[in-house]
């Protein structure tokens, strides 16, 4: 994570026709900066790229409700990395920073996991949720 960050968060699509991946990080004041590279393919256009970064803000309190979140789901006591069989799936990251502790959690095809009844992925799961909930990509209708 960059200096400053307390959460940060990564997305990689699996293996499809949109193979957009994006990062973001949140400092403490609730500074909220996201990476974006767009890769989709459409039958209309070909292959569709694009590059941008997004910047928002998100209330003090919002930051705080998500690390009390990744506190209250035991978060910091999760393995540092999940993995299903497939390889090509998408994949989640997300990292804390709270105090003296640096936790960084590696999920691939997280879903699959929660599926097959791992808590840990549910826990990992909603707090990614709760994450993505600020993020500016992908747009939420």
């Amino acid at each position: 994570m960059l200096p400053g960050a307390i959460i940060g968060a990564k997305f990689h699509s699996g293996f499809s026709e949109d193979l957009s991946r994006w990062r973001l990080v949140i400092d403490e004041e609730g500074n909220l900066f996201q990476d974006v590279k767009v890769w989709r393919w459409t039958k209309e256009s070909g292959i569709i790229q694009e590059e941008r970064q997004e910047q928002i803000h998100i209330s003090v309190e919002a930051v705080l409700e998500l690390l009390l979140k990744a506190e209250d789901l035991g978060f910091h006591s999760y393995e540092r990395s999940y993995n299903a069989t497939m390889d090509d799936a998408p994949s989640y990251v997300i990292s804390i920073h709270c105090g003296e502790v640096d936790t960084t959690v590696n999920a691939t095809d997280a879903d699959w996991l929660v599926r097959e009844g791992n808590t840990d992925m549910r826990g990992f799961m909603e707090l990614w949720k709760e994450i993505h909930q600020y993020a500016p990509f992908p747009k939420k209708s």
